[in-house]
């Protein structure tokens, strides 16, 4: 992993944004919904999502299925990269040439990422030295 992040330094330049994503999966209402119809028939299912905030330990809800937490995770995250990074178009970061992410689980399994970004038109390390010595070239225009 290390040596795939320095390649991508020295051909895209150095990432501009660290990202650590972790979705709720223990208090989320897809997530909810999710387990309790991978878990249950559709009748009981309706029923426990009923009075889920009630009776239910949504601790253990998370837990007891493993796969469900897996699915809710991928879901997440691919929107979140779809709808917010956008990679190649303007985005909420601005526009992201490349991007690197890993996935670890915390104590209790939860998944969560994390990630770098790389902004187009970034410093590059082969003409960091020309960008520097030549400030009017890449200097911003106002509109």
């Amino acid at each position: 992993m290390r040596r795939k992040i320095q390649a991508l330094d020295i051909w895209a330049g150095m990432p501009a944004i660290w990202i650590t994503i972790s979705p709720n999966d223990i208090n989320n209402p897809v997530k909810m919904k999710l387990a309790i119809h991978r878990l249950h028939d559709y009748e009981s299912a309706k029923e426990l999502l009923a009075d889920l905030r009630e009776r239910y330990d949504r601790i253990a809800l998370s837990t007891m299925d493993p796969v469900s937490s897996a699915i809710f995770f991928h879901r997440e995250i691919s929107l979140f990269f779809d709808k917010y990074v956008n990679t190649g178009q303007e985005s909420i970061f601005g526009k992201i040439s490349h991007y690197y992410a890993t996935v670890e689980t915390n104590e209790r399994g939860s998944l969560h990422l994390h990630g770098l970004l790389w902004l187009d038109g970034n410093m590059r390390l082969p003409n960091l030295m020309d960008d520097m010595a030549n400030p009017r070239k890449n200097r911003i225009v106002p509109r």
